[in-house]
């Protein structure tokens, strides 16, 4: 293995000393290649973070949703969850499969205080016309 490398090592001296220029170039192109494909990645990244933000704030939803593992969320979260800095609001919904008798499949049973809702999610409560 040693040897092997040793090989390798004494083929890329002799070649950089016959082009040295040659060597400069191709480490330059891979050097700008790997930049360029990275600032790609990058801008991707954040267009994306962008569109899904726009897309966000136009359907109505949250920036964070608490989903608990259990059952149930405690009212205790809410309220810490409330006065952590950079939360402006924090608005508790109940989402649930409500099974009524004489229906087959659960129904969706959605909970939620308006007057809060209207602050972090707007366009589920829906806008005044202006005109009016």
């Amino acid at each position: 293995m040693r040897a092997r490398f040793r090989l390798h090592v004494l083929l890329m001296q002799g070649a950089v000393k016959d082009h040295p220029i040659r060597w400069l170039v191709t480490v330059l192109s891979i050097a700008l290649g790997v930049g360029l494909g990275l600032a790609v990645q990058l801008i991707h990244h954040a267009a994306l973070g962008q569109f899904e933000a726009g897309v966000r704030q136009f359907t109505g939803q949250a920036n964070l949703q608490l989903k608990p593992h259990a059952h149930w969320l405690s009212d205790t979260v809410i309220d810490k969850v409330a006065v952590l800095e950079g939360v402006r609001t924090a608005s508790p919904v109940l989402d649930l499969q409500v099974r009524i008798a004489g229906v087959n499949q659960p129904v969706q049973w959605l909970g939620l205080d308006a007057f809060t809702a209207a602050s972090v999610t707007p366009n589920l409560v829906g806008q005044a016309d202006a005109n009016q």
